[in-house]
């Protein structure tokens, strides 16, 4: 896990090992203030606007929004990158996975297994 003291994400990488989805691609995690997003409907909008596939959905009993795309890297590579962006209280809290397009099924089976490991509340 990378944290970056500048910054309000955090980026988690497996070693490598082998040719999966989790070791061949990075999580981050970051927040937003409220502010930032006016609303969820809106964000899903633009993004859409931009080719991602989006829905409106629940993590963790909060309102979220879920987008997909893919996009070329500047060395020509295809990415496939999967967000989820959950409105808590007081933030929006964003999950950001990012592989090759190879990994895409593989990849979105994992990032719904963490989405559906996430929950919001005081440690226990």
């Amino acid at each position: 896990m990378l944290d970056d003291s500048d910054a309000e994400e955090l980026a988690l990488y497996s070693r490598y090992e082998d040719d999966n989805a989790w070791d061949m691609s990075v999580l981050y995690i970051d927040t937003y203030s409220l502010a930032d997003i006016p609303d969820l409907a809106g964000l899903g909008e633009s993004l859409a606007a931009e080719a991602y596939e989006t829905a409106q959905t629940t993590i963790a009993g909060l309102p979220a929004l879920d987008a997909a795309t893919t996009f070329q890297g500047d060395d020509g590579t295809i990415y496939y990158q999967h967000y989820a962006f959950i409105q808590t209280d007081s933030r929006y809290v964003n999950f950001s996975f990012v592989t090759f397009e190879d990994f895409k099924e593989e990849s979105d089976l994992l990032f719904q297994s963490i989405l559906d490991s996430v929950s919001f509340g005081s440690a226990q």
